[in-house]
């Protein structure tokens, strides 16, 4: 899970570093999924992507995500990748569902052709997310 610091919606960011360079097939993304706080969700975000993480391109601006629905068989929804090349991948949040003070996320996993599913730690908090390949 990753909550922003208070205040700090707009602008707020989350950034994945894959460990090396991978093809990105999609994402499933779990939006903020407290019941009494699904308006803490994203709503509209920018994904911006990098091979060396200094060099961003933006993937896709201004994308609205779902909002979770508060119940514990919340699946998430996938995002297509394309099979875009990158190590780092950045959510860039530009508002929330609500005008709660913090934006947050419940979990991202990553999806790749590669043959080897890793765990890759979440930057800056010390949580994981997944990083895995399609199951067979």
């Amino acid at each position: 899970m990753w909550l922003s610091e208070r205040n700090d919606v707009a602008g707020a960011w989350i950034q994945f570093d894959l460990g090396q360079t991978y093809e990105l097939e999609s994402a499933r993304i779990w939006n903020w999924n407290k019941t009494s706080k699904l308006d803490q969700g994203i709503q509209n975000v920018d994904i911006l992507i990098s091979i060396d993480g200094q060099d961003w391109q933006t993937y896709a601006d201004n994308l609205i995500f779902e909002m979770a629905n508060g119940l514990e068989t919340y699946e998430g929804f996938n995002l297509d990748l394309g099979g875009t090349a990158a190590q780092f991948v950045r959510l860039q949040v530009n508002s929330s569902y609500g005008s709660d003070p913090y934006v947050g996320l419940s979990e991202v996993e990553f999806y790749t052709k590669n043959p080897e599913p890793a765990t890759i730690a979440l930057l800056g908090i010390g949580s994981l997310v997944l990083f895995r390949t399609p199951k067979l």
